[in-house]
């Protein structure tokens, strides 16, 4: 149920990216085949390693895995998009806390 639901929630999604011309197409079709790609893969190969070797543990790793990942990526870009912004001296969108 809660796969179906996680699915239809991102078709939605999708569907009103494309509706409002946001969602490049070439973009993702790429995506859209490497999701199918690390599905199958993690269905048909790590879940029956993981099942074999009574390792359950590795799902939580796993997740673990790509938010610390996703984390990180988002910290660096972050960071670099500042420097950028400070380098042309542009603001950073914080104001005067005392009003003038």
């Amino acid at each position: 149920m809660l796969r179906s639901l996680v699915g239809s929630e991102m078709c939605i999604r999708d569907s009103l990216f494309i509706i409002q011309g946001q969602l490049q197409i070439d973009y993702g079709i790429m995506l859209f085949f490497a999701g199918i790609a690390s599905t199958l893969l993690g269905q048909k190969v790590v879940m029956v390693e993981i099942r074999r070797r009574k390792m359950t543990y590795l799902i939580v790793v796993a997740l673990l895995a790509v938010m610390v990942g996703s984390m990180v990526s988002q910290a660096i870009m972050g960071l670099y998009k500042t420097v950028l912004i400070m380098n042309v001296g542009g603001p950073l969108g914080l104001g005067s806390l005392c009003p003038k």
